[in-house]
């Protein structure tokens, strides 16, 4: 299967130019908050035809696959945003274009627009799922929120001269989330579940060892769940309580104190999950698969290493075509919401305490 790949600048196709001179190509995507993030090697070793700088703001849009494919699967749109070069009497010229992904450009006001600072106050009270909806109206965009996450109470905020992004993404840190606009939506999302933009599930892939080059995985010992414990403060009663999920070290008591009891649960227990995912990691590289991204969910069975089979999620995909390896992809992944190790432990006992 011979690789393939389109490409255009600002609507205009350069693929043929791209492929004359191409190095590599790579594009890596997240699951979270990053940009997706796409870098072009260039060969810039005729004097006769050189290239010229693309402006920086170009849009590049990109698709991926096979030229056996009927169709090639779209990555969607990169805005350039940093150049550079290197050359040497041996090694030749070579520029280097980075662009990433642009997932405003279906807002009324593009990349600029959302990005602009912001002071206003969030009232107590204000669920994540109404403030997520207001900052998506806000930018002509819908909201998509974990239906776990969406109807947390949270506590006053102040937004002090800060994009809606920016002030999100703090947020989401407490919850375990991500926090990215994606297609023209604004999204929420707890961080172990595999949704799409649209916030609906994603079908899981099936891998077996036969199918992957290699793999590795790694367990860290050091990174134990233990307990995690969140305050929340009982007005009427005018009473702080502890809510303790998990048991044992290190003991993790999250800084924010929370509305209600059911607040401080649903943070603890994201907490719990994030440590139960970190725990342990896997790599994979396998023939170049361009519907494998971050976010993308995968079942492994049992002809892998013991304790390695059952279900992953994609934290970062890598695609890579050059001519020395064709096209390539590698996969980080870790344990999703839904392995049943971390569903023990995030569910399991939660206690109440008075301080």
């Amino acid at each position: 299967m011979t690789p393939a790949f389109s490409l255009a600048a600002n609507n205009h196709d350069i693929t043929g130019v791209v492929t004359e001179r191409i190095s590599s190509l790579t594009l890596t995507t997240e699951m979270e908050h990053q940009s997706d993030e796409l870098c072009l090697t260039l060969w810039n070793t005729d004097p006769d035809t050189p290239l010229h700088k693309p402006p920086t703001g170009a849009v590049l849009t990109l698709a991926l696959g096979y030229a056996d494919d009927d169709a090639l699967c779209d990555m969607g749109s990169f805005v350039v945003s940093s150049l550079s070069g290197r050359g040497g009497k041996m090694s030749g010229r070579i520029m280097e274009i980075r662009a990433r992904s642009v997932p405003y450009s279906e807002t009324p006001d593009g990349i600029s627009g959302f990005q602009t600072q912001k002071t206003r106050s969030w009232r107590k009270g204000t669920t994540i799922g109404d403030m997520v909806s207001k900052m998506a109206a806000d930018h002509g965009m819908k909201a998509g929120v974990s239906s776990s996450l969406s109807g947390i109470h949270l506590q006053h905020f102040d937004q002090v001269e800060e994009s809606d992004i920016s002030f999100l993404q703090k947020l989401a840190s407490s919850y375990d989330a991500v926090a990215k606009a994606a297609g023209g939506k604004l999204l929420f999302l707890s961080r172990g579940d595999a949704q799409s933009a649209s916030g609906r599930d994603i079908p899981p892939v099936s891998l077996t060892s036969t199918q992957v080059s290699e793999w590795s995985w790694s367990e860290d010992r050091h990174i134990t769940p233990g307990t995690v414990v969140a305050l929340y403060h009982a007005t009427r009663q005018a009473r702080t309580y502890a809510v303790s999920v998990g048991s044992g070290e290190p003991v993790r008591r999250l800084k924010r104190k929370f509305r209600t009891v059911e607040d401080a649960r649903a943070a603890a227990q994201a907490e719990m999950g994030r440590r139960a995912r970190g725990s342990m990691g896997l790599i994979l590289t396998l023939p170049g698969d361009a519907s494998l991204n971050g976010g993308s969910p995968l079942v492994l069975d049992d002809s892998f290493d013991e304790g390695v089979d059952g279900n992953w999620i994609v934290r970062r995909a890598t695609h890579r075509i050059s001519k020395e390896e064709g096209f390539v992809t590698e996969l980080a992944c870790e344990r999703p919401n839904n392995d049943s190790t971390v569903q023990t432990l995030v569910n399991g006992p939660v206690q109440v305490d008075g301080l």
